[in-house]
């Protein structure tokens, strides 16, 4: 008998195969939303960690601060 007569003549059947496939789909998909989210932290943390490079400005600055810090003179606030 096939699953086609068995369900004409108003019985239940369990298709495995169906069910199966159902299951690799949902894996298969779970497991590459797992693969994104991985990257997309791994990208965001690299991101984080890389600070800015300085300008020059800001280069200048920090020599005039530690100029002061080293001669122990009180900045002015």
């Amino acid at each position: 008998m096939t699953a086609k007569e068995i369900t004409e003549q108003g019985l239940a059947v369990f298709r495995y195969g169906e069910l199966f496939t159902d299951i690799i789909n949902f894996l298969i998909v779970a497991f590459v939303v797992f693969l994104i989210s991985r990257l997309t932290a791994k990208y965001f943390k690299v991101l984080e960690a890389a600070p800015p490079p300085m300008t020059k400005s800001e280069e200048l600055l920090q020599e005039i601060r530690d100029h002061i810090i080293k001669k122990n003179v009180r900045p002015i606030q």
